[in-house]
Parts: structure tokens; sequence; C-alpha cells
């Protein structure tokens, strides 16, 4: 039987399922009970899994003695969690430390003064852990900042 999964948005999932019996043994795939175009393999793959993805998923194998239905495996799709700063420290020599995590990917930190003049700070990955980054300016009355995730 194919195994329910649960997956990150963007990544790959790939459902199989084994059959016996006299061949040829033909697959179809369904989505929500409906036929897959190019579900007609033991095993069907989505690559860059989307919300519009998550749903049910099953497989019909037939051959010359009849035909066979799976039992429905779940793909649950979760959203990364967002970039976010988790602490901002100000150093000895008034430089500012941030730590940023979120779910592995490529981020950016931005800074302002004013919450319309966005720049980049710098550009980083985060993979399993915290990253510590450091905002060199030091000689202004108010700074906002800011990461998002790069595409």
């Amino acid at each position: 039987q194919p195994q329910s999964v649960t997956a990150a948005v963007g990544s790959n999932v790939t459902f199989t399922v084994t059959a016996t019996g006299t061949s040829p043994l033909s697959y179809q795939w369904q989505f929500n009970g409906t036929n897959l175009a190019y579900g007609t393999a033991s095993a069907y793959a989505c690559a860059n899994v989307q919300a519009g993805d998550a749903g049910s998923y099953s497989v019909v194998v037939s051959n010359v003695a009849g035909i066979a239905a799976s039992e429905s495996a779940v793909l649950s799709v979760t959203q990364p969690t967002p970039p976010q700063i988790d602490l901002i420290s100000i150093l000895p020599d008034g430089q500012i430390q941030l730590q940023v995590s979120g779910a592995p990917g490529d981020y950016v930190l931005e800074a302002a003064t004013n919450l319309m003049d966005w720049a980049d700070l710098t550009n980083f990955t985060v993979t399993n852990s915290a990253i510590q980054c450091i905002d060199t300016e030091t000689n202004l009355a108010q700074r906002f900042y800011r990461t998002r995730r790069v595409p």
C-alpha cells in the first residue's frame, strides 16, 4: 500500500506500490479520485509540492485476471517556518548583533531608518541552526530590521 506523507512546500515526494500477479500489470494513479495523466507506473512522483498537491493518492492495478485498488495515502503539505529575528543585542562597540532563524533556505537581512527605504545588510543560508549577523553601522538614532526568504 502507498504510505501517507507530510512534506514541506517545495520538496519532492514519491508514492510507491508493490503488486504481484500475472504480467503485464497496469497501474493508474489517482489524485482525489481523478486519474493522473502520467501516473501509469508502480511509483508516482510529485516534484516541488505545493499546497494544491495536498490530498489523497491511490492506485488501481490491473491485469487479465482483474483489478485491485489500493488504500488512499494522504499527502499533507506544510508551509516552511517564516524567517524571524529571535534576538537583537547591542555589542560593547555599539554594533548590533541579530540572531535569525527559519526553515532551511536562503534569506536576506534588510535594514532601514524609516520603514520605507530598505537596504540589504547581508544574504545568508539557514541550515539547521540560527545565524548571527552583525550590523556595523553605529551612528544612527534608530534602525529597523527585517528578514525575508530569497527566491
